[in-house]
């Protein structure tokens, strides 16, 4: 995110709702839901990265029904920074029995139309707004800890990365996951040049 970009978004989007960070920095942002509650950390790659959660803004928006609940699915977090990251939690067993696919589409509806209004028709940030998506699903094992290095295992799954995570653990970082998966897109857009 370059800092067009940058100030784009926090001309758009109110400034509660998000975090932002520069190259180098760790963002923290924190979830919390009925079963579960962590914090989400990740260091910047990029000039400026954001991190948010998409039915904080439309609870904020107030033109829909249902406050943080409302009607379209949304994804648990997105991260911009490098890339477009999307996160969802889950702890079901078996992945294929989950709408995480649902909450993915919808959630990128809803970023396209948020990042639409950022960008408000200039060139140089539409630009900057299309970048690769991962869709990632952080499943939560009842393992007691399964990284001290914050390696976790990245599964490919269909559409869609698997991060396996312990239920007890408070502090996810996805540092070296974001980085694991930018690399393979580096090798693969590069094999392909």
């Amino acid at each position: 995110m370059n800092e067009t970009y940058r100030q784009a978004f926090k001309d758009t989007v109110a400034r509660t709702l998000f975090r932002e960070g520069k190259r180098g920095k760790s963002l923290i942002q924190d979830i919390h839901e009925e079963e579960y509650a962590f914090s989400l950390v990740f260091r910047v790659k990029d000039n400026f990265g954001v991190v948010f959660r998409l039915e904080d803004i439309k609870e904020q928006a107030k033109y829909l029904n249902g406050g943080s609940r409302a009607r379209g699915k949304d994804n648990d977090c997105t991260i911009i920074d490098d890339a477009i990251f999307q996160i969802e939690v889950k702890n079901n067993k078996k992945i294929g029995h989950t709408h995480a696919n649902q909450q993915f589409r919808g959630g990128e509806l809803w970023l396209r139309h948020l990042l639409r209004l950022v960008a408000n028709g200039d060139p140089d940030i539409i630009t900057q707004t299309e970048r690769p998506i991962y869709r990632l699903v952080l499943k939560r094992s009842r393992r007691s800890s399964l990284s001290r290095t914050h390696a976790y295992p990245i599964l490919n799954h269909e559409t869609n990365y698997q991060i396996i995570i312990g239920t007890n653990e408070r502090r996810i970082d996805l540092t070296r996951t974001k980085n694991e998966l930018m690399q393979k897109y580096a090798a693969r857009k590069f094999q392909l040049e």
